[in-house]
């Protein structure tokens, strides 16, 4: 029987794991609750606003496949990672500026 968590909170996620050491649980099927677990809170919230069609996600985590693989499943849509999710968010604040610089309207900054 796979390792589940079901708690949303990660107090609460953090001492479910606790419990599954303590009973033996192995590492590799509690990595993989850990990961069906944020899948699935990821999942409610993206399902809140819909979605249609491919998905693409961004930073750090992107790089983790097991996450990824039950994003994918919750979702029930491909889920594309760049091959520079980890600095996507920084580019996207480097273009902003870009703009801001070569337009020359310092005010615009307050728009962000």
């Amino acid at each position: 029987m796979p390792a589940v968590i079901n708690s949303m909170c990660t107090v609460f996620a953090e001492s479910e794991v606790i419990g599954l050491i303590a009973q033996g649980v192995d590492k590799a099927s509690i990595v993989a609750a850990l990961h069906r677990s944020i899948a699935r809170r990821v999942a409610a919230m993206v399902n809140r606003i819909g979605v249609d069609g491919p998905v693409s996600f961004t930073g750090g985590v992107a790089r983790n496949q097991g996450i990824k693989k039950n994003l994918e499943q919750e979702l029930g849509v491909p889920v594309v990672v760049s091959p520079e999710c980890q600095i996507a968010g920084a580019l996207g604040a480097a273009l902003i500026g870009q703009e801001i610089m070569f337009k020359g309207i310092t005010k615009e900054c307050k728009k962000y």
